[in-house]
């Protein structure tokens, strides 16, 4: 809850410290992992950061995480990918899994806006700006 916290109010020094707690305490290894995905997040540092860096973190993750980080991980690798000034062949892959059915499952809330977002970037690159706009204006609900 700390690291989500941290997370939602780019307080990256904190998160780096929460994320450093729970890879280093003797935890179950899903805390392990949870400290990996948020360490993964200060190294990208809000697309700012090194990029390599945390792109070989979250496809660690993507491989290794329990399923709710595993998307997440997989979401922040198109995220990565996007900041990078593009969209690569990675990020529409991660767009296209996180669409599958099991992934939706395992979405939260918050995945769900920034999955949304995803595709209006990609429908706005893609030269239909009509079409990003209806999927940003969608979200207007969920803001609230």
């Amino acid at each position: 809850m700390l690291a989500e916290h941290a997370h939602a109010f780019r307080q990256m020094d904190a998160l780096g410290r929460v994320s450093q707690s729970l890879m280093n305490w003797p935890l179950p290894r899903q805390y392990e992992a949870i400290g990996e995905y948020y360490q993964a997040l200060c190294v990208q540092r809000l697309g700012h950061g090194d990029a390599e860096r945390a792109t070989g973190l979250l496809k660690r993750l993507v491989e290794n995480a329990q399923p709710k980080y595993g998307v997440r991980a997989m979401i922040s690798l198109g995220a990565n990918s996007r900041n990078q000034g593009t969209i690569t062949p990675l990020c529409l892959c991660t767009v296209k899994r996180v669409a599958s059915p099991l992934a939706t499952i395992l979405r939260t809330p918050n995945s769900n806006i920034t999955i949304q977002r995803m595709f209006a970037v990609i429908a706005s690159e893609d030269g239909n700006h009509r079409g990003a706009l209806d999927l940003l204006i969608n979200l207007f609900p969920l803001a609230y």
